[in-house]
């Protein structure tokens, strides 16, 4: 009797040990990632509108590297729209809080600049925002305010002094935010509409700043050595995320939008980039990169996974292997992001908007890493049972 209770307890233990260790790196819950579009060619830029009902990307429509378009998709992989006219010179964009509209930046060929647009989610409506250059648009949550860099001066990559602008949608009320000689680009206007966060390189190198909408309140968030860029600020306009340079790679970190509380969220050997905060500053998602001579920028090269991590540096989860361009849902719950030239959805599963998993063995997050740690403890633990009742026989 001893014998078989010692049995059981041990592959009651060979199974617990590897879960207990498992479970405190997973230390959030994801369902397996739904696949919501069937294209065959690359999308790159990924944005899932604040309410999570639908997901914007460009792709390169005819596979040839010359024809960039916008699409919109509904969060359960209906009613794929294709919003712009393909274009060799497609530049950013961004979606509304509602996914009603989008702004982006695409070069114009009747005054041979690249100009800031406007144009609702089912393609009606093309309005221009910019006149004699513009670029890098951040649309906020209601579609009301764009913000976007401009230099009406010099044309397209010739180096200048470049500002953030913010202009309704309808066109009117446009205003200069920034006014200095260094350059000030890549905006990020929070949800609510009230701040923008931005680059300049106004100290020598590339730091993270925050103003308010009319212009008032300029704050330097940042202040280093290294390069900091990549901005995204919360829709509530609290906290921004960021990527620095700092400790000799791409880390990713989280401050608040006066410049306190800095927190390094990411500390290892490879790239971490692009990150995406929720909408109160609680979560980012990030994209990582295990090709450590190839830069991270290089999507043609590098191999990626998409994480999520709390504001605070705690549960740091892999959502996807071999998967980019993670855009997170104001609620936090919702991650849409790239993998194999198509868009993704993951979601909480304590949540009830899990959606139907599709077979994609690559990028299911959980179950491999234990199975095997489980495997093994079993074998291990099993031998070690045969040569305890060996040694009991020859007693």
């Amino acid at each position: 009797m001893k014998r078989v209770l010692l049995i059981l307890l041990s592959l009651f233990s060979g199974l617990l040990i590897p879960i207990l260790i498992y479970s405190p790196v997973k230390a959030e819950s994801w369902s397996r990632p739904t696949q919501l579009t069937n294209l065959t060619v690359g999308s790159s830029c990924i944005s899932i509108c604040s309410d999570g009902s639908k997901i914007g990307f460009d792709s390169d429509v005819y596979g040839d590297y010359a024809s960039y378009a916008t699409f919109v998709v509904n969060s359960d992989g209906t009613e794929l729209t294709q919003v712009t006219k393909p274009t060799i010179y497609l530049g950013s964009w961004s979606i509304s809080g509602d996914g009603s509209k989008i702004a982006f930046d695409k070069f114009y060929a009747f005054d041979g600049y690249f100009e800031v647009f406007v144009v609702n989610s089912d393609g009606s409506g093309l309005t221009q925002l910019s006149n004699n250059t513009g670029s890098n648009p951040s649309i906020s949550n209601d579609g009301t305010k764009i913000a976007f860099t401009s230099n009406d001066q010099n044309p397209p990559f010739v180096k200048g002094d470049l500002e953030i602008f913010v202009v309704n949608s309808d066109g009117t009320g446009l205003t200069q935010v920034t006014t200095n000689t260094a350059d000030d680009q890549w905006p990020v206007i929070s949800g609510d509409g009230s701040k923008i966060t931005f680059v300049s390189d106004i100290d020598g190198d590339n730091e993270i700043f925050v103003v308010n909408s009319d212009g008032t309140g300029l704050t330097q968030v940042t202040t280093n050595t290294a390069d900091d860029n990549n901005p995204c600020i919360s829709a509530d306009g609290s906290k921004i995320a960021f990527v620095s340079g700092i400790d000799g790679d791409l880390e990713v970190f989280v401050v608040n939008s006066d410049g306190t509380g800095l927190t390094q969220l990411t500390d290892n050997t490879v790239p971490d980039s692009h990150p995406s905060i929720n909408g109160d500053g609680s979560k980012i998602a990030f994209m990582r990169s295990y090709t450590e001579d190839t830069s991270p920028w290089d999507i043609l090269y590098s191999t990626y996974a998409v994480f999520v991590v709390s504001s605070e540096g705690t549960g740091l989860t892999k959502i996807a292997k071999n998967s980019k361009y993670p855009s997170i849902s104001s609620d936090g719950s919702k991650i849409a992001f790239g993998s194999n030239g198509t868009v993704f959805l993951t979601c909480q599963l304590d949540t009830n908007l899990t959606p139907t998993p599709t077979s994609s063995p690559e990028l299911e997050p959980f179950p491999t890493t234990l199975v095997l740690v489980s495997i093994v403890v079993l074998v291990v633990i099993g031998i070690g049972i045969i040569f305890y009742l060996k040694k009991s026989k020859l007693r």
